[in-house]
């Protein structure tokens, strides 16, 4: 996946960067597998990536897995995956994650956004959604 800017292509896969703990940001291999599912949308004029990443792959921070709350003792059976957001800051070309989306049922997503939801709306509902990661 690329993006143009500046007339420069640039490859998003390396330009993606974790919150930890201390506050730095680390580097995050993303994006090379089918599961990753990573897309970039425009939403309220910010480029956002969304993904799919295991919290240790990615940040020392607290972001819940899919379907568990319980991030720091996920259940293998379900793995380890969290769905991130990340904001492509256009001076240093990096999309910075520190967001994630917490764990819905399907009883509630359908209740908030119904059962026939499109691709897009589903995207701007997790958008909307999302929360900082628990790095205190």
């Amino acid at each position: 996946m690329y993006l143009t800017t500046d007339g420069e292509k640039i490859s998003v896969n390396d330009r993606i960067f974790a919150l930890q703990r201390n506050g730095s940001y680390n580097k995050v291999e993303c994006c090379n597998k089918a599961l990753a599912q990573a897309s970039v949308h425009d939403f309220d004029d910010k480029l956002i990536i969304y993904f799919r990443q295991s919290r240790p792959k990615t940040t020392d921070c607290v972001v819940y897995p899919e379907d568990q709350p319980d991030a720091l003792n996920p259940d293998p059976e379900k793995g380890p995956y969290a769905q991130l957001f990340g904001e492509f800051d256009p001076k240093t070309n990096v999309f910075y994650v520190r967001e994630f989306l917490p764990t819905f049922s399907r009883e509630e997503f359908k209740s908030k956004i119904g059962a026939t939801a499109s691709t897009e709306q589903t995207r701007e509902f997790f958008y909307r959604n999302r929360r900082p990661f628990i790095c205190n």
